[in-house]
């Protein structure tokens, strides 16, 4: 599956192919304002765009594989990701924003990185990574709670995996 979205007149679109390009559906977001800072499909089902401008931005869901949206109250910034259906997170400049019941709810934190955190990887609930500027890299890591190093910054501890 892949999903793209072009923005015209406060009517937005996203497309989507199931059979690797060759053919395109697009379904509609009335009402929003901005083009699309990030997409993300869970599943060919459950998918999530954020639209709008970096600072005022929306979230979308979608549970039927972008046939129809709805708003969620939540802004998350415009990078965002999943590592399962339930744990996702996203970047606004040092503002982690993350969810760990599937996007239905979203808690925020802002980290005091020396600067804005740009791009990030996430490939588990264990472990993630955090790029910004002039080579800064965070690694994120679940470790015992006594575990203490140098540079260290307290993060939100990601569920257990369920399965």
């Amino acid at each position: 599956m892949a999903a793209g979205s072009v923005y015209l007149k406060n009517l937005f679109f996203v497309f989507k192919t199931t059979d690797g390009g060759g053919n395109w559906k697009p379904s509609s977001i009335p009402g929003t304002e901005g083009a699309a800072n990030a997409i993300f499909f869970t599943d060919p089902k459950v998918g999530y765009v954020r639209t709008g401008y970096p600072d005022s931005g929306r979230l979308y869901q979608t549970t039927n594989g972008g046939e129809s949206w709805t708003g969620i109250g939540a802004s998350p910034g415009d990078t965002m990701q999943f590592v399962d259906p339930e744990v996702g997170w996203s970047f606004q400049y040092n503002r982690l924003s993350f969810t760990t019941n599937g996007g239905t709810r979203w808690s925020s934190r802002t980290f005091a990185f020396p600067t804005s955190a740009h791009v990030f990887s996430f490939p588990s609930r264990r472990r993630a990574y955090v790029i910004g500027d002039h080579g800064m890299i965070y690694r994120y890591s679940v470790v015992p709670f006594e575990y203490s190093a140098k540079g260290m910054i307290e993060a939100p501890m990601m569920p257990s995996p369920t399965k």
